[in-house]
């Protein structure tokens, strides 16, 4: 299997807009390979100095004036910084050079800030499944739970047997201003196990234009060797107007196709009235490369008061985050999805990263729940060693010279302790020539855990 092919860019600093004319972060340009699919993980921090006009951030394709993914959002406090991130997918219908930008605006003239803006661009493997609605917004007034769907079907990815990482994303958006709903969320569902990973639940909006983002990144092993859908389902309880999720995504990224991974979950709910960061969920990776590896976080925060801020950030020993992550609630319901997605360059050797969390101020409460991380090595080869023949022949002269028994890849009987020769050859793509080979055996009514070294 050759290496992953991936594409990186970012900006921490500070820049601000004033304009409803969208300008750039971060950009990336870069020539696919016709066919290919690409997932495109970015994020941003933006902070709006109104909380009556929305800050505006999405993910554009400048060279064919396309939006991916779009997201507006308006403050309950100016000193609200708020998490913006997602993940799109990008199939090229050419080999053309093509740019993706992650843009910022205001609505109108207020002033809007954005910093720590990330975006990776990784090629997927023909193996890796994928959905994305597009553009394609889906309401539901359904109070159970129930599949999202498009005009290209459900909003699912099958798999099959093996681990998976899975990330989801969409926009969300709820009509509602005034009273919080019963219920409201989004869930990644397994149609075999029927259960569910990282559930976001009741919030309104501070205003019926916002769209808000939903992500997950997540560890799903699978339970056993038949296929299964993940499908993204939605519901709401208690609004007199529908629920609405737009630019729906998942990406399956099979555990198996990155030479490392790493992963955390807890999805308890943890409180705390410090304003002194706690520490919700750590990751202690032993890294073996210098190379890049992509780090994907994603936790949900909510607040016992609607006047003072949850905080969050991402911590390795120091914040990673330019500034702390802010939110304060309009409702103390509301959840806040939180999430992060960067590239980082690491040599050989153990490292630990936080998702830490704390209150504005006390003794109010904050809340997190929903946390987990993903890290994956991109820049490594996947060593992969695959039998393409064999070979039976007798034991009746040199290398050379002895007679083949049967034709290639036909098996044969044979008297017991006749000696015989066996001939493979291997494919082994990407592995050192001195990698050592073990030749195996079993009885062909035998299951694989029975294969012997000879």
């Amino acid at each position: 299997m050759a290496s992953r092919v991936y594409y990186s860019n970012s900006s921490t600093t500070t820049d601000t807009n004033a304009s409803s004319t969208y300008t750039d972060k971060v950009t990336i340009t870069f020539t696919p390979t016709s066919g290919k699919r690409y997932a495109i993980f970015w994020q941003a921090t933006v902070n709006n100095n109104s909380t009556t006009v929305d800050a505006r951030v999405r993910l554009q394709d400048t060279t064919n004036a396309t939006t991916y993914q779009e997201f507006n959002i308006e403050s309950k406090d100016t000193t609200d910084n708020i998490m913006v991130n997602d993940v799109a997918l990008f199939e090229a219908p050419n080999a053309n050079s093509i740019t993706f930008a992650v843009q910022w605006a205001s609505e109108t003239t207020t002033t809007v800030s954005i910093y720590d803006s990330y975006m990776t661009i990784i090629q997927l493997f023909d193996d890796e499944p994928s959905y994305t609605s597009g553009d394609d917004l889906f309401t539901t007034s359904n109070t159970a739970y129930t599949a999202a769907t498009s005009t290209a079907g459900t909003d699912e990815v099958t798999v099959t047997q093996g681990d998976w990482f899975i990330i989801s994303s969409a926009a969300m958006n709820t009509p509602n201003t005034s009273t919080d709903p019963t219920s409201i969320g989004i869930r990644i569902y397994n149609t075999e196990t029927e259960n569910f990973f990282m559930e976001r639940f009741a919030f309104y909006s501070k205003d019926t234009t916002n769209y808000t983002p939903y992500w997950a990144a997540i560890d799903v092993p699978s339970t056993n060797g038949t296929t299964y859908q993940l499908q993204i389902k939605t519901v709401q309880s208690g609004m007199a107007s529908n629920f609405g999720v737009n630019y729906r995504t998942i990406i399956a990224l099979k555990k198996g196709n990155f030479a490392e991974t790493f992963s955390a979950t807890d999805e308890s709910s943890s409180t705390t009235t410090s304003s002194t960061y706690q520490t919700k969920l750590n990751i202690s990776p032993t890294i073996n490369y210098n190379t890049d590896y992509l780090l994907l976080a994603t936790w949900v925060t909510d607040h016992g008061s609607t006047s003072v801020s949850v905080k969050s950030e991402i911590n390795d020993g120091s914040p990673i985050n330019s500034a702390d992550i802010f939110r304060e609630p309009s409702d103390v319901d509301d959840r806040f999805q939180q999430g992060w997605a960067m590239t980082i360059a690491l040599t050989s050797g153990n490292y630990s990263y936080d998702i830490n969390y704390g209150t504005e101020s006390s003794p109010q409460v904050a809340q997190i729940i929903n946390a987990g991380f993903v890290i994956l090595n991109l820049g490594s080869v996947v060593l992969e060693t695959q039998q393409e023949a064999f070979l039976w022949r007798d034991d009746d002269g040199s290398e050379s010279a002895a007679s083949s028994l049967a034709s290639q890849d036909v098996s044969i009987t044979r008297q017991t302790s006749t000696p015989t020769r066996i001939r493979i050859l291997t494919n082994t793509i990407d592995v050192a020539s001195s990698k050592q080979l073990t030749l195996q055996y079993k009885r062909t009514d035998e299951p694989d855990s029975q294969w012997r070294d000879v």
